[in-house]
């Protein structure tokens, strides 16, 4: 049953994401262009993008929310470039998935750190929230690969439901708490930990089964 309400909330996921690419493309392809021209390629976009995660932890823990969420608003949108930028120069390799995953894990560790720091969550929940993130994502990518019968460890999962849990969700409420001082940063969390606890379950059981089946 859960596997199966996974499978419905992924397709949605996956719908709501080629969409977005759809949106997407006629705003993201000058911006290509113009890195094109500066003759910058997507390697440089991922370094300019985790410069920019570890300058905003200093800032955000200095309250200085505003330049900190530019920052963020920046580097979401260089998120949404550098894969863009990759295929328009076919380049769009697994060692580009890899350095774009392993800065979206830096921004997941990044944020409940400048949270725990200023007092916003308790570090408990913080630290087994970081851990069950971490290996949520590890158990989704073998379920994975296994399904595309890969021996790849690192692979992007933009369209899936987890990914928009894990990195969209906590991103959201940072910009509402630097505009607008709304803080529900402990109660998301503590639902994102059970429904990440839940799929790192539900992924765990499912490659058991797998692998007994063999």
């Amino acid at each position: 049953m859960i596997t199966n309400l996974w499978k419905t909330i992924d397709g949605f996921a996956h719908n709501v994401d080629s969409k977005f690419h759809e949106v997407r493309t006629p705003i993201t392809t000058p911006i290509c262009r113009f890195f094109i021209f500066l003759h910058m390629n997507h390697s440089h976009v991922t370094a300019i993008r985790f410069i920019l995660l570890i300058a905003f932890l200093p800032l955000w823990i200095n309250e200085h929310y505003y330049i900190a969420v530019l920052l963020l608003a920046i580097n979401i949108i260089l998120d949404i470039v550098d894969g863009d930028l990759a295929r328009i120069l076919s380049r769009d390799s697994d060692i580009r998935k890899f350095e774009d995953v392993m800065v979206d894990n830096t921004m997941v560790v990044v944020f409940p750190l400048a949270l725990i720091w200023q007092g916003l969550i308790p570090g408990f929940l913080g630290a087994y929230y970081i851990f069950i993130l971490t290996l949520s994502w590890w158990l989704s990518v073998i379920k994975r690969n296994e399904e595309l019968q890969s021996n790849w460890l690192f692979r992007a999962q933009a369209s899936s439901f987890l990914f928009i849990t894990r990195f969209c969700i906590v991103t959201g409420l940072m910009f509402l708490y630097a505009l607008f001082r709304v803080e529900v940063f402990s109660q998301a969390i503590i639902t994102l930990s059970i429904i990440l606890t839940i799929s790192t379950v539900n992924d765990y059981c499912r490659i058991i089964r797998s692998r007994l089946r063999v």
